[in-house]
This record gives C-alpha cells, structure tokens and sequence, in this order.
C-alpha cells in the first residue's frame, strides 16, 4: 500500500516538474482533479479538459519545492528508500519522503515524497 501510495506521489512531482505543455499521454496513471488517481487510455492519448486542469493544480501546489531548502522546511527530510543516491551527485534522482504525509490517502496537492 505505501509503495502504491509513492508512486502516485512521484507521478504528481514528475507533472509538477514536467514543461508546461501537456503531453499526449496513453493508458497511464494521470492526476484528476479531485486529488485521486484515474486510469485514462481514451481520447487518442489526449488529457481532457479535467486532466489538464488536474495536472495544472499540481504544477502549482509544488512550484515551492522547485527549492531544496523550501522542500526541507516543508518537511521532506526523510531519503527514501534509504541510500537511494550513493553519491552527493544523485543516482536517478534524490527521493525525500515527509513522513507526516504518509497517511494511506494519496492526496495530489499534497504529495508524499518529492524526487
């Protein structure tokens, strides 16, 4: 369930950090508005007017964490998994978990791990 949980986490912070254009995207995970998770696989690969907006919202909610320092006081210290980057360079991306979000509800505008 946490795993679950992170990945919906990842996917906002990848949209949040993703160019502003909306890209085609087919059969995969998107953000709703409502703050839930839906699986869209129609629309030729288009984001409805909905999806779009959803994606928008976490764009905005997460702009602040852009900043290492503001991510921090906001509560994303915790490296997860744990020795996930091996040097002070990164391996795939740094992971920072904030543990206070961890709640089993996966809540788009308030993401549990940044990467």
């Amino acid at each position: 369930m946490r795993h679950s949980l992170l990945a919906a986490a990842a996917i906002a912070v990848i949209a949040a950090c993703s160019s502003t254009e909306a890209a085609p995207v087919a059969n995969t995970v998107i953000a709703a508005q409502d703050g839930h998770a839906s699986h869209s696989a129609a629309n030729n690969g288009e984001l409805t007017a909905e999806q779009k907006q959803g994606v928008a919202d976490v764009r905005k909610v997460t702009q602040q964490f852009h900043d290492f320092d503001a991510a921090k006081k906001a509560g994303y210290t915790v490296q997860y998994p744990a020795g996930c980057a091996e040097s002070p360079d990164g391996a795939q991306a740094f992971h920072w978990l904030n543990e206070g979000l961890v709640d089993g509800k996966v809540e788009l505008l308030k993401p549990e791990l940044l990467m």
